[in-house]
């Protein structure tokens, strides 16, 4: 810790010291018979006013009398100790009170944007990853404390962190595949997740270096953690192993066998399935946003009668190329969604997020096409 009026009063006596040299040198300079009777006559040169008395120049009593002028002008100029204000900590880090603080005591982070804390909060203060801005932490702590003494912890610095991050996702055969990074100084940690009905799976080291863990196993959906022998956690969310229902009430015979070819979707004739199909006759412009607590459906939405829409070459909209397609009798799609596929250069085809669910929205009938 650094307190800054601590060194006042070296810095004053310092000050001090050096003036009473310079006073003894300019009194030793006046002559006893040859210095004119005022203050600068040391700087007359030799044999001017020879004869005119000295003496007064060069009496005892006016050096002390300046020796002591010039110590109490130190004295009076160097501000006072401010004790009786508190003590104004700025700090970049955890901070542990020292004994010659005195209360109140008010913390001020200096992060980006500075903030005051009790000493309580302090001890557990994030570090500030950037430089710190002292200059406006100084400026929030003296609009609240203008008395009290300034103090400036010491940087603390944040321990490294051995595990880096942390991944999931599924494979063909929907078992859950887990990896976690680790540094380059993490030594012999070990690492394994928790899932959500409390089980423990180990990670193992995926090559040489064990730099990256990793661990494929059957887990319950819901959140994970992944934890390490250091103490370190990473939050993880293990998405749902199984296969994706087809709801197959409304979807025609080439939707069917398009379905049956994809992996891990399962046809069923139920209407709570994930993946269900309806028409409409025409859509509304509306703006796709995340709905809390939406279901987990996806809607084929398709018009109930074609459109006015002229032969078209059919182009994905995320990339641009063609598909080899033509579609006619589309619908134009109002703007809202993600755009996916495009008929010359009208939407007719997009995905919308909202309290329904997943909506794939498309403007023409694949069915006759």
């Amino acid at each position: 810790m650094l307190g800054l009026d601590a060194i006042g009063w070296p810095v004053a006596a310092a000050l001090t010291a050096m003036a009473w040299v310079a006073l003894v040198w300019v009194h030793r300079r006046a002559a006893r018979e040859s210095a004119l009777d005022w203050a600068p006559a040391f700087l007359i040169l030799a044999g001017e006013g020879a004869g005119d008395r000295g003496e007064r120049l060069r009496a005892p009593w006016l050096l002390v009398a300046r020796l002591a002028a010039v110590a109490s002008l130190v004295a009076l100029a160097w501000p006072a100790p401010r004790d009786a204000g508190g003590t104004l900590v700025l700090a970049s880090g955890p901070v542990e009170p020292q004994r010659d603080w005195s209360a109140p005591i008010l913390v001020v982070r200096a992060g980006a944007r500075p903030s005051v804390h009790s000493l309580d909060d302090a001890r557990d203060l994030a570090p500030v990853e950037a430089a710190p801005d002292w200059a406006t932490a100084l400026s929030m702590g003296r609009a609240r404390a203008p008395q009290a003494r300034l103090v400036i912890a010491a940087r603390a610095s944040r321990p490294s962190a051995s595990l880096l991050g942390a991944a999931v996702s599924l494979d063909a055969d929907g078992r859950v595949q887990l990896f976690a990074d680790l540094s380059v100084d993490a030594g012999a940690v070990d690492v394994w997740v928790e899932d959500s009905s409390g089980g423990r799976t180990p990670l193992s080291p995926l090559n040489q270096a064990a730099l990256t863990r990793t661990a494929t196993a059957r887990l319950p959906a819901g959140g994970a953690v992944v934890r390490t022998s250091s103490g370190e956690a990473w939050p993880l969310c293990v998405p749902a192993a199984r296969p994706a229902t087809v709801a197959t009430p409304g979807f025609s015979s080439t939707w069917l066998r398009a379905f049956e070819a994809a992996d891990r979707l399962t046809l069923t004739p139920s209407g709570d399935a994930d993946l269900r199909m309806r028409r409409v006759a025409g859509w509304t412009a509306e703006r796709s946003r995340w709905a809390p607590f939406a279901p987990r459906v996806t809607w084929f939405e398709v018009p109930s009668t074609p459109g006015p829409g002229v032969l078209a070459p059919l182009r994905d909209a995320r990339s641009g190329d063609g598909v080899a397609s033509v579609v006619t009798g589309f619908h134009v799609l109002p703007d809202g969604g993600e755009a996916t596929w495009l008929a010359g250069g009208a939407r007719v085809g997009d995905v919308v997020e909202g309290p329904e669910g997943r909506r794939v929205r498309l403007g023409f009938d694949p069915e006759g096409q």
